[in-house]
């Protein structure tokens, strides 16, 4: 059991690594105060795929389709949207939320709420 375990871990650990260079994205509402029917976003996919095993989600830099969905209280079930593309710089987390046409309509428009430097990121610069 014990080498099974072992085993598992040793594979898992080794379908993603992560250089010294990466992007972040993130679902969480990044809060402003000036800006009214603004809500939290769920990164239902990004290029087609939907399991992340960290959060924020790490990503390579680079264009990625996201599915991004938004529950707007009192509506059953989530708003999906698809097709909202960012170029995503390295060393970057983005924040993604869900801008809301009103308080009471569940029609959205995913925004990039916020970016900022990832610390501990290291952005491979060539050498000449």
């Amino acid at each position: 059991m014990r080498n099974a375990v072992l085993g598992f871990v040793l594979i898992v650990s080794g379908c993603q690594t992560w250089g010294p260079t990466w992007s972040e994205v993130s679902g969480a509402h990044y809060y402003d105060v000036t800006i009214l029917n603004r809500r939290a976003a769920v990164i239902e996919s990004i290029d087609g795929n939907s399991a992340y095993p960290t959060y924020p989600i790490k990503i390579a830099p680079g264009e990625h389709a996201f599915v991004i969905g938004s529950p707007q209280p009192g509506w059953p079930g989530p708003n999906l949207v698809a097709g909202f593309k960012v170029d995503m710089e390295p060393c970057k987390r983005y924040y993604i939320n869900a801008q809301f046409t009103n308080p009471v309509n569940p029609t959205f428009v995913p925004v990039v709420a916020y970016v900022e430097d990832i610390a501990g990121c290291k952005i491979n610069v060539a050498q000449k």
